[in-house]
């Protein structure tokens, strides 16, 4: 629940957050849906974690600093919350599908938070 963030655009961005009491994973989704529109997603190389303050600027971030700006908004609002980074891992089919698309061609992975 520690704040590690906080700035003029993180508090603008709280103080819009629809606070009408309902179940906690309605709240959640609202929530996510409303960072998701407010910031666009873009597949960043760079190594590390924008600040909160980046993304909300820059309006477009990484799954994984939208993910911090996320974990960071619910502390604010005294939910307990962590950042989880780990990788999407794709694998080719051992066999080829019998009806629908069998997958990648090769496997992969990319990271993912």
């Amino acid at each position: 629940m520690e704040i590690k963030e906080s700035g003029p655009l993180l508090t603008k961005w709280l103080d819009g957050v629809d606070r009408t009491p309902r179940e906690t994973v309605y709240f959640l989704v609202d929530t996510n849906k409303r960072l998701q529109k407010t910031i666009g997603y873009v597949i960043r190389m760079e190594p590390g974690i924008q600040t909160c303050e980046q993304s909300l600027e820059l309006t477009n971030r990484s799954c994984r600093d939208a993910a911090w700006v996320l974990v960071q908004v619910l502390r604010h609002l005294g939910l307990a919350a962590r950042f989880v980074c780990g990788y999407l891992v794709k694998l080719t089919a051992d066999q080829k599908s019998l009806n629908g698309p069998s997958g990648p061609e090769k496997d992969f992975t990319d990271p993912h938070a």
